[in-house]
């Protein structure tokens, strides 16, 4: 049976983009071809490329390439250190390389919700909405709460200090602790083994720290790769 006006690949895109919430997007495709360029490259760095392109042009300080595109390959580029160890695994069960992929999806699909209903948006306003979806997006599926230490310390060394310590990074880092507590209490209520009910308590310890002053996060990272010490004393 003939489809009138698509393309049996133009009905299954639109399908996909319906399962991740962006189907009315798709379907504008005739009239924006932009919408479709773009989309089909979510889970990749030019993904961002496109944005900057195609949509958005905020110069290589503005989000889409000096800061999306940047970490996006930064952070994909790591190979995060495995743990072998059967208790740390339990205490730290999310694995870094999945979750570089689930985050990378994630902020982008976001992204493509936020244009799908801010045709004209100013520069500001994409970087204002993206650095709001990074907590989100970085504490779904796989969770940075439960990434073990030496993972932790590979996103934040990897990221530039004047980005670390910025304004808006010291925000996202608050509204990630404020999760990871959350996060950690939700596990903590499920789980009945006392030794690992212990580093469950630690590690809320270390977001409850950071969550009222997220500076305290470089501290405890600095600490862990001086000594290999998980101590928690932000």
């Amino acid at each position: 049976m003939r489809l009138s006006s698509l393309t049996l690949f133009q009905a299954s895109l639109i399908l996909i983009l319906n399962a991740c919430g962006l189907g009315q997007q798709s379907q504008l495709s005739g009239s924006d071809p932009t919408v479709d360029k773009c989309s089909k490259l979510i889970g990749t760095c030019d993904y961002y490329l496109c944005v900057e392109d195609e949509r958005l042009s905020c110069g290589e300080t503005g989000y889409p390439v000096g800061y999306g595109k940047r970490y996006c390959e930064i952070l994909s580029g790591i190979d995060y250190p495995q743990v072998t160890d059967t208790h740390a695994r339990e205490v730290h069960p999310a694995d870094g390389n999945v979750w570089k992929e689930d985050v990378r999806s994630c902020l982008q699909v976001e992204m493509e919700k936020y244009f799908s209903t801010h045709k004209k948006p100013s520069c500001d306003e994409l970087r204002a909405f993206a650095f709001g979806s990074h907590p989100k997006c970085y504490t779904q599926t796989t969770s940075f709460c439960d990434l073990n230490p030496a993972s932790i310390v590979a996103v934040g060394l990897n990221i530039a200090p004047s980005d670390l310590l910025s304004a808006e990074s010291q925000r996202q880092v608050r509204d990630t602790a404020k999760i990871c507590v959350q996060h950690m209490n939700d596990r903590l209520a499920n789980e009945k083994g006392f030794f690992l009910k212990l580093d469950l308590i630690k590690y809320r310890t270390l977001w409850q720290a950071v969550a009222l002053t997220p500076s305290s996060l470089t501290s405890w990272m600095e600490s862990f790769v001086a000594t290999g010490d998980e101590t928690i004393e932000p």
